[in-house]
Order: structure tokens, then sequence, then C-alpha cells
């Protein structure tokens, strides 16, 4: 007869709910804590309510959720584990389960509540959702995973000549400032990555891509420039912390000949600050070989740092960067290769609408080179770049999207040849496997 008082007990706490008393008051009010992101105060109050509430399945069903939000996972799961006590088919905690499992990285155990969940009579959207995330785990769970992408773009250039080949700005390229002439072209691409686990799941793993790029103008066919890029990057992950190894090879043909080697490596690193922000820092050395004009050939060392942050419920992402590149050549007496470059990025992108997202991006590059050349009333030539873009992408699909963008760039210096402007309109489909 021990256990009659725990059991009146029990039925009077139930009893109390029923009436509306300070056990259900004090619930709600941890409901509403919850609800406004309050988890401290929410989960010492859940937590209070699980020894007095004991039967009532829903305390211990969100004191879970707060835990999972302070990342108490332990905490979670033996509130969770509660929960299914008194309601062995409570659909909704499995799934919060699988989650942390998901979260902590154990994705056998995940998969092994999934499938639970899969045996419940579901409806039809929930069944989608556990499905995707099925499919989800099952990726996760094997060693190696195959992405591949392909796209398609037209460009009108206003100013082909200058740095028509401007989104390999790495490269030298001529500049003919007195010959200004637009020019449009079009552009494929096709990628393929693959991502192998070396270690544990989540620890160690490599990617490697391959990419090919070929651009084809409709009038300055000297222009026309194709691009063979090989690329693999160990990386380890832990917590809030990612280190990668990158290393990359690029050949670039130009007219349909070998125009340059590109071969870089370096360290990367992403931080997550918080759930909304992350820093991503990296340093780089870099080797550029040019076929025809050995005195083009340079070392350079780069650093670079970006911010990234998230703002509001309907969120704006901030992008802030800051790079710094010192180049020197390697033989000969080439004027236009040593040289100091500071770039500086921002840019802002939002979701406008269902499946339609814009983006702004402002650039600025300052450019120093230390050799002067006296053919010039300044010998000492510096470059300053200006590049303002706008776009818009509109998803066609879970893989596939349109994209159009508009483009100015300006650059002024101190040696008059080196000057020019140009804008740029062009629209892209990209489609991933």
């Amino acid at each position: 007869m021990k256990t009659l008082p725990k059991v009146l007990l029990s039925l009077l706490t139930s009893s109390l709910l029923v009436a509306g008393t300070p056990y259900e008051q004090r619930f709600e009010e941890a409901k509403k804590g919850f609800e406004a992101k309050e988890y401290d105060k929410a989960y010492d109050l859940l937590d209070t309510l699980s020894g007095e509430m004991a039967t009532h399945a829903q305390v211990h069903f969100y004191l879970g959720l707060c835990a999972i939000e302070l990342q108490k996972y332990d905490e979670a799961l033996a509130a969770f584990d509660r929960v299914l006590i008194l309601d062995p088919n409570h659909v909704r905690t499995k799934l919060e389960i699988a989650r942390i499992y998901y979260i902590s990285g154990q994705y056998e155990q995940a998969s092994v509540e999934i499938k639970s969940v899969l045996m419940e009579n579901l409806p039809f959207d929930v069944k989608n959702n556990v499905e995707s995330f099925k499919a989800n785990l099952e990726q996760k769970l094997t060693k190696t995973a195959w992405l591949a992408s392909v796209s398609i773009g037209v460009i009108h250039d206003s100013n082909a000549n200058n740095t028509g080949m401007s989104q390999f700005n790495y490269l030298s390229f001529p500049i003919n400032s007195d010959k200004e002439k637009s020019d449009t072209y079009m552009y494929t691409s096709a990628g393929l990555t693959n991502i192998y686990d070396i270690g544990q799941r989540g620890d160690w793993l490599v990617e490697s891509n391959a990419l090919f790029y070929l651009k084809m103008n409709r009038h300055i066919q000297d222009n026309n420039l194709a691009l063979v890029s090989l690329s693999t990057k160990p990386y380890w992950t832990q917590n809030a912390y990612r280190i990668g190894f990158p290393i990359s090879f690029d050949r670039v043909y130009l007219s349909g000949e070998g125009y340059a080697k590109v071969l870089q490596a370096g360290m990367e690193g992403t931080y997550l600050i918080d759930e909304k922000s992350m820093l991503l820092p990296s340093v780089s050395l870099k080797r550029t070989a040019y076929s025809d004009d050995d005195t083009l050939d340079a070392n350079a060392h780069l650093w670079a740092l970006t911010y990234k942050r998230s703002f509001g419920d309907d969120p704006i992402i901030l992008s802030i960067g800051s790079s710094y590149e010192k180049s020197h050549k390697l033989r000969g007496t080439g004027l236009n290769v040593d040289a100091d470059t500071w770039t500086h990025k921002i840019e802002a992108s939002k979701e406008l609408m269902r499946q339609l997202t814009g983006s702004l991006y402002y650039a600025y590059e300052d450019k120093d080179y230390d050799v002067k050349d006296f053919g010039f009333n300044n010998p000492h030539r510096k470059d300053k770049e200006n590049t303002y873009s706008a776009s818009l992408s509109y998803a066609l699909s879970k893989t596939s999207s349109l994209n159009a963008i508009l483009s100015y760039k300006d650059q002024k210096s101190t040696q008059e040849p080196y000057e020019y402007s140009k804008k740029t309109v062009g629209l892209n489909y990209i489609k991933s496997f």
C-alpha cells in the first residue's frame, strides 16, 4: 500500500491540470518562454514541473525541446524517453530523438529512429519530410558521395576588349582601352565533385573537384577561352570548426592555345560563431606560369578573411570580406608583375519572395605596382577598381535555377592606358545532380 500516496498524487495532479490550476498556468508560461526563445528560463521552469507533473507528457516534451536548444543533448534524450514511456507512439518525440542523434553525428542511431517513425501512419506531407530526412541520413552513412552540375549562359559585355576574362582575375590579360568594343558571348561549364570520408563519419573528409569551362565570343574570337580546373581538399570538421587544406591546378587556353598554368595550395577555415554568423579565414601560396611570356611568371601569397551573418527571421544574409595579395616575378624584367593588392567586398542577399532571391554586391580593389615604368609621365602605376553588381536567382526546382546579373566595373589608373570601364548583363541556367 506504500504506492497509494503516489497514485493519489498522480490523480490529484491530473485533476488539477484539467481545472486550470497553477500547475497548468506555469506550464503555459514555460511554453510561451520557449516560443519567445527564452530557453534558459523555460528550461528551469519545465525542469521543476517535470517532477511535479510527472504524468504530463507535454511537460517532458517541451523540456526536451528546450534542452536541444541549449545543447543539453543527454538531458533532452532523458526527457524524450519519459515522453515515450507515457505515450509510446508519440511520433514527434521520435523525430526529435533522431534530430539529436543527427546533430551529434550518431547517424546509425538516427536511422533507427527514422525507420521506426516511417512504420507509423503519417500524413502525406509529414511522410515526405521524413523520407527526405532519411535520404540525407543515408548519404551521411555512405563513405563517398558524388555531385555534379552543369550551367549554360549568355553575357553581353560593353567593353569586351578590356579584361574580357575578368572572371579569372588571378591572370594577366591584355588591356586595350583605346579599342573599346562590345561583344556577346556564350559560356558553359560542367563540374563533378566527390566527397570521401576517410575518418569517423563527419570528422575527416576529402573533397575533390573537376571543372571544365568554355567561353565563345560572337565577334572577338581572340577572347575565346577554355579552362580545366582540378582540385582536392582534405578537411576536418569538429563542432563549430572546419579546417581545410585545398590544392588546385588550373590550365587556361586562349584562342585554342595554351595560355597559363596556375598552381595554388593553402589552408582555409570556418568558425561558427553562433547559429547566425561565421568567420572564414584563409591563406595560400600561388604560382602562375604563362606559356608565351615568362616575364609575367609570378609567385603570390594571399591572405583573406570573410565574415557572414544573417539578420532577422526573414533573413538578409550579409557577407563582408577583405583580402591581401603580395605577388612578385620569378624572372626577367616584367613591369606589371610585382604588386600589392588589397580587395574589399560586401554582399547582401535576401529571398524576395518564394523561390526568388536577390543579391547586391560591391568590391573595391587597390593595386600598387612596385616596378616603375619611366615611359609614362607618372612612372608609378596604381590601379583602383570599383565593381557593382545586382543579381536575381529563381529556383525552378530544388536542383535547378535561372539567374540574371547586371554589373558595372570602373578602373582608374595613374597610367592612362590602364583605365577602362564596362557594363555587363547576363542570364544563365544551372542544374545540379
